[in-house]
């Protein structure tokens, strides 16, 4: 995929709620999205509300973003069995380096989904 094919799929992603429907089925806040993409939490909100227009380089962002995404949920399709690192940090109220060091020692068993970032199998989150 192109540039130019990116940065229209970053718009129609953004524009037909797609991105935030995939927030939610992945547990990830928009902070944390906004994160793993490399944009401002801010500038995600006023695009997803369309109280602002994204640029060029922003979409292309987003649509870059979005089709590696898609390409991790097609090799790791039973992702219902996995929570995001960054729930399991608000949850338990640890650090984010707590996490990452109980997932590198081996102590939560958790899988890295690329641009998705680290998430934890349910069965170590105890909700």
């Amino acid at each position: 995929m192109d540039a130019q094919e990116l940065t229209k799929l970053g718009r129609r992603v953004i524009g037909s709620g797609q991105l935030e429907a995939l927030r939610g089925r992945l547990l990830l806040s928009r902070s944390a999205v906004a994160e793993l993409i490399g944009v401002s939490p801010e500038s995600l909100a006023r695009w997803e509300s369309g109280e602002q227009n994204m640029r060029d380089s922003s979409a292309l962002l987003v649509g870059g973003w979005w089709y590696e995404a898609q390409k991790e949920l097609e090799k790791n399709p039973d992702i219902s069995r996995l929570y995001p690192v960054s729930y399991v940090i608000s949850w338990w109220g640890v650090s984010y380096q707590t996490v990452m060091n109980w997932c590198r020692d081996g102590h939560l068993r958790h899988e890295h989904l690329g641009v998705l970032g680290y998430f934890v199998y349910d069965t170590e989150v105890k909700t």
